[in-house]
């Protein structure tokens, strides 16, 4: 018992743990999924030798989750709504074990940053190495850029893209560079532009700019961040991938989207934006038609309206597996207006803590989560959930918020 006490009370413990969950998300989810199960248990585990302590900001996150566990008495699909919210589940016990966490400064959570940044940086090497063979196999450019260069573990680009833009701005904040860093931030900001996320590139840019002007770094810092713009900018302008999608964007007719009524002829050439905006037309049709203004469809079981939305406008039924593409929405559609202010909250309170602390990454993760989500579903994937709740949890640690001014 003697040794669990010492192990429970080890700062050490939680930053191993934690970061090792960051650093599996990008492998297959039963990894994921057993490293945050060890993690909940050795939280938990503190209950022998202490109460939890209350962290306000968490309530809002368990309050989702709860409103989601009511919503099964009234879902209309009662499979769907189990099955989410066991995927859910991490939105109550990543909040309730972190309330049992008892040592873990400011400085271990950096640390955790630190590592998660090495692990990005690894995966996105790998990737490129993936690539590079596949190139020499077919010889198709295609390979470097967006879903391709993240198939070899399956995964989609905006999702990897969010990884690597959290940990590459916790490493351009850092007071001081070495060699390692400034690879580490080389690599992440090149692969962030090949991954071709329209949303996270314009982020990047506008984050590394404000880091520039707004924060105290020193000079080489400072002439790395101009290196790494100019490059960037040189890097997409001769992408062709990221240009055609751009350029996709601006073919659109987007009147089209919400007044035509059959978009069956040649198969209809959808864009990002085209197709987000056409869920928005659903959305607001199902709800003037099925008035869940205040209870949702219930979690997880938005998506059969979808499809019979999809199967009226004679859409491609390859896209009858497509959600909102909005978390606003898609929380608004499954529990009502209540979970869409409990996630409007949680984002209030993270801009709350950077007005009050200045702390730029506070700044950082409000700004990519609050614009993500107007762009993805984000809390529909198992790593989407995680990520999501373990940088709330950190961000709004009581001893992470003590002293969040200073930079790592």
């Amino acid at each position: 018992m003697k040794t669990l006490k010492v192990l429970l009370n080890s700062e050490k413990t939680y930053v191993i743990l934690i970061s090792v969950v960051l650093a599996t998300l990008l492998l297959n989810y039963a990894f994921g999924s057993i490293s945050l199960l060890i993690l909940l248990i050795i939280c938990f585990l503190n209950v022998i030798y202490r109460k939890p302590r209350l962290i306000k900001e968490y309530l809002p996150l368990i309050g989702l989750f709860l409103l989601m566990l009511l919503s099964l008495t009234w879902t209309i699909n009662l499979p769907e709504s189990e099955k989410g919210l066991q995927k859910f589940a991490p939105l109550l016990l990543v909040p309730l074990a972190f309330m049992f966490i008892p040592n873990l400064k400011r400085k271990g959570i950096h640390t955790i940053f630190d590592y998660t940044a090495t692990s990005n940086t690894i995966f996105a090497l790998v990737f490129v190495l993936n690539a590079s063979f596949n190139f020499l196999k077919n010889h198709e450019v295609s390979n470097f850029f967006y879903h391709k260069l993240v198939s070899l573990f399956d995964l989609n680009a905006i999702y990897v893209s969010s990884f690597f833009l959290l940990s590459y701005t916790h490493l351009i904040l850092k007071k001081k560079f070495n060699r390692i860093i400034f690879v580490e931030i080389f690599i992440l900001f090149v692969s962030i532009i090949l991954l071709s996320s329209k949303l996270i590139i314009f982020l990047l840019f506008l984050i590394t700019i404000i880091i520039f002007f707004k924060v105290h770094i020193s000079k080489s810092t400072k002439l790395a961040i101009v290196v790494f713009l100019i490059f960037g900018a040189i890097l997409i302008s001769q992408t062709t991938t990221f240009k055609n999608r751009v350029r996709e964007e601006f073919d659109k007719n987007f009147l089209e989207v919400t007044k035509n009524n059959d978009f069956s002829e040649n198969f209809y050439p959808w864009s990002g934006s085209s197709i987000r905006l056409f869920q928005i037309r659903v959305f607001s049709e199902l709800l003037k038609e099925d008035n869940f203004f205040l209870k949702g469809y219930g979690v997880n079981a938005s998506q059969s309206k979808i499809i019979d939305k999809h199967k009226k406008y004679k859409l491609y039924n390859g896209f009858y597996h497509y959600n909102f593409h909005n978390q606003y929405l898609q929380i608004f559609s499954e529990i009502g207006v209540i979970g869409l202010l409990l996630i409007v909250i949680v984002l209030f309170l993270l801009l709350k803590q950077f007005i009050k602390t200045s702390n730029m990454l506070v700044l950082v993760v409000f700004v990519l989560f609050a614009a993500l989500f107007f762009t993805e579903s984000y809390l529909t994937t198992q790593r989407g959930i995680i990520n999501f709740i373990i940088y709330m949890c950190l961000m709004f640690f009581p001893e992470y918020k003590l002293d969040s001014k200073s930079s790592s």
